[in-house]
């Protein structure tokens, strides 16, 4: 059996087994004396493209069609030829403009209008998470196997830190071999948005070992406590597995006397207040701010949780929900290790997407499923090696006050994302394939299928879209919910012959991968109508009516898609992220040669959604499709 295949089925054990190695070298690592470099094309990629106005506003009104009567789509196609001959034009000329002088015209306005003006909390409503493949890799769950666990996750992560610090990781590569724009990794490690009043910003401390000198402590929350660890000796080589357990076992020891303060759950409080709080905090003393810093530009945080999650779902909803005083919503990267071993991620979704995110995994399990037998015995532990250092913040009766009220609160909103991840067992990339369709074409079917069985109408779909083919290309929109798609649905739950819906079906799927292509070449609808939105907003003038007709907000524009969703790839690296709006979903999927796995968000508030039965009427959905063939 291939390699890849035998990894990609989560045989990891296999793999340990026969005692492979180079996997790392195969699809990750350059070799030593390799002269290219992780980040070396970025600064040579093409510029972010401007789409012509005329076919953007064509494939507004056809992307608006599934959810608009025919008056409706007659007078959005009136606003659009009003908005394309008076102020559109003007617009265009001053996007137009913007681009020839910035390399990526999008770029600054899509964190700062996307993600750092929102004021809702980080977590658990906008920051990405997902579960490690623990069980995967040989690592039972257990009593007291979280130091365990986390020493070995931590000590790989770690060797991911210095690959990216030395650029031996390989440039990724797109459509025909291109390459991917890789600058976002930079932002992975040692980054940390940082809250204001009407508008956060990102901090990031990381450099390559070209670029100079980086910070290499992490810190460590455990029962209200923190704590700062250096992650390297003074030689600059990674602590040991040993090393990792020695600190961490300390610092469980040593919170284990008292509660901590929990500073932390300030961090998950809305932005603003947030803002506030810790401004007060570090105006209180010299010794306060230094240790903010210490806390932002740390590689990574890593909390060590009291509760024993014991399959994915829970490891999701404990992530997200367990006590917010062991949490930094800021941190770009954060592990949560639970006590009987379990784990998972939280990242902060401003300086990156989630693919980057499930490349660090995706190096972490191959390592691991190269090393692990070492990795095990590895109990090396300096005696220079200094002890772990307590960050003690000084506080007074309004910082205490503070802490009260939001843990009081978020007794309960931290409970408001309900978070599933199960798997499709009956077939996977494999089956779909052999009858010569697209596999994620395939599954958003099935997601449009799904709601509309429920909810009886078609759904507005975000499906994310790389564009990292492009100078600091980050994403676009596939607006999934065609036409197509909804003739498709409604064809599935009438008593149309299988033909027909076969034809349907084979319709919508190449609909979809027309949109896919557009999407990742910078031809999309979204990022250009956004940045033709924002250039009225910034020069004062007031929105076009094309921007505040119902339809825009209907067919999902304006982070307004029900269906939140995307293919996180095709290992076994994935997670989430909670819902657009109230009522809508959250759908993220990867997709193995033999099985499927999906993380589905909904908000407990809503009476309308329910995660648990998305994912059974899903399933239900992914069987009458593979149904229809003989």
């Amino acid at each position: 059996m291939k390699l890849r295949k035998l990894l990609l089925q989560n045989s990891v054990r296999e793999i340990q087994k026969r005692g492979y190695k180079g996997l790392l070298g195969k699809y990750l690592v350059l070799n030593d004396e390799d002269k290219a470099k992780s980040f070396e094309n970025d600064e040579n990629l093409p510029s972010l493209p401007v789409p012509p106005l005329d076919t953007t506003l064509d494939k507004y009104i056809q992307s608006i069609k599934p959810f608009a009567t025919h008056e409706e789509v007659t007078n959005v196609e009136r606003l659009a030829k009003e908005f394309k001959n008076g102020v559109g034009q003007e617009l265009q000329k001053s996007l137009l403009k913007k681009a020839s002088e910035e390399k990526n015209w999008l770029s600054g306005w899509w964190e700062k209008y996307a993600y750092l003006m929102s004021r809702d909390p980080l977590i658990p409503f906008a920051n990405m998470f997902g579960p490690n493949p623990t069980e995967e890799l040989g690592l039972e769950y257990g009593p007291g196997k979280a130091v365990e666990h986390a020493s070995i996750f931590c000590h790989e992560l770690m060797k991911f830190w210095i690959l990216l610090r030395r650029e031996k990781l390989k440039p990724q590569l797109g459509t025909d071999n291109k390459p991917f724009c890789m600058h976002t990794f930079k932002k992975f490690f040692n980054t940390a948005r940082i809250p204001g009043e009407e508008t956060d910003s990102i901090v990031n401390y990381f450099k390559t070992e070209a670029e100079g000198n980086c910070p290499s402590h992490v810190i460590v929350q455990c029962n209200g406590h923190i704590y700062k660890i250096n992650a390297l000796h003074e030689d600059s080589t990674p602590i040991s597995v040993g090393e990792w357990k020695k600190q961490l076992s300390s610092i469980i020891e040593e919170s284990s006397k008292s509660k901590g303060k929990g500073i932390g759950c300030l961090s998950c409080d809305p932005r603003s207040k947030w803002a506030e709080n810790r401004s007060y905090i570090m105006n209180k003393s010299a010794k306060n701010k230094q240790l903010i810093e210490d806390i932002d530009s740390a590689i990574f945080s890593i909390s060590l949780d009291s509760t024993s999650p014991t399959n994915d779902s829970e490891i999701c909803q404990q992530m997200i929900s367990n006590d917010y005083a062991n949490r930094y919503a800021d941190k770009s990267v954060a592990v949560i290790f639970f006590k009987n071993g379990a784990s998972g991620g939280i990242c902060e979704h401003t300086p990156f997407d989630g693919m980057v995110n499930v490349t660090a995994c995706f190096y972490v399990l191959l390592s691991l499923a190269e090393n692990m037998e070492s990795l095990g015995q590895d109990n090396k532990v300096s005696n220079k090696l200094a002890a772990p250092v307590a960050l003690e913040f000084e506080t007074d009766d309004k910082i205490s006050e503070e802490l009260k009220r939001a843990a009081t609160e978020q007794k309960t909103s931290r409970y408001e994302v309900s978070a599933l991840r199960k798997s499709f067992t009956d077939y996977g990339k494999e089956e779909i394939t052999q009858l010569k369709l697209h596999p994620d074409s395939f599954v958003q079917l099935s997601l449009q299928l799904a709601y509309y069985t429920i909810h009886k109408k078609p759904a507005p779909c975000y499906e994310t879209a790389t564009t990292r083919l492009f100078y600091r290309g980050r994403t676009e929109t596939v607006r999934s919910c065609t036409l197509e798609a909804s003739e498709f649905a409604k064809a599935m739950l009438s008593s149309t012959d299988n033909e027909t819906k076969r034809n349907l079906l084979k319709m919508a799927i190449e609909k979809h991968n027309e949109l896919m292509k557009e999407a990742k070449d910078a031809q999309g609808i979204d990022r250009h109508m956004f940045g033709l939105y924002i250039q009225a907003l910034e020069q004062g003038i007031p929105p076009p009516e094309i921007f505040i007709d119902p339809l825009m907000m209907k067919s999902g524009g304006g982070g307004n898609y029900v269906l939140s969703t995307s293919l996180t790839g095709y290992t076994p690296i994935g997670g989430g992220v909670g819902p657009m709006v109230p009522d809508g979903y959250g759908v993220f999927y990867n997709i193995m040669p033999d099985k499927m796995f999906f993380t589905v968000t909904t908000r407990r508030s809503s009476t309308e959604t329910n995660s648990e039965k998305y994912f059974q009427v899903l399933c239900k959905s992914l069987r009458d499709m593979r149904n229809l063939y003989p």
